[in-house]
């Protein structure tokens, strides 16, 4: 039973490993992600989510959207870890945000970086699961 155990716990972990490999392209464009920021405030404010959205080799968080920030190119390699990704947003108004995350599976996490037209800058740690393409149902 406990062999049975850790053969499926390692088949997981093996399957999940390469699920990030098997997809064509970067494996990320055309896709849509429900994302917010990790800490206890943002999970309190369960209905304050936003979207990552690439497309045709653009990124863009959709709120931003609205602040001035237009979708940028963004770059993503296969890695053993998944596939790692970064893109640079820019807003005259509000500056710049540079975004790194690394997506596994049906998920991403990652870091983003604000940077003020004064030069201030801030980063924050976020997570991401994906809602389009719909991950399929086992």
């Amino acid at each position: 039973m406990l062999r049975r155990a850790i053969f499926l716990a390692s088949l997981v972990m093996l399957g999940m490993a390469g699920a990030g490999l098997a997809e064509p392209g970067d494996g990320i464009d055309g896709t849509s992600w429900k994302f917010r920021p990790k800490g206890v405030i943002h999970w309190m404010m369960f209905w304050n989510r936003d979207y990552l959205v690439f497309q045709s080799g653009n990124f863009i968080q959709a709120g931003l959207a609205k602040r001035g920030f237009t979708p940028s190119l963004y770059s993503g390699n296969k890695t053993a870890n998944g596939i790692e990704w970064s893109a640079a947003l820019q807003s005259p108004e509000d500056g710049r945000i540079v975004w790194k995350g690394t997506r596994v599976s049906y998920w991403m996490r990652g870091t983003y970086t604000r940077t003020s037209p004064e030069g201030r800058s801030r980063t924050v740690s976020w997570k991401a699961w994906q809602v389009f393409p719909k991950a399929p149902k086992n």
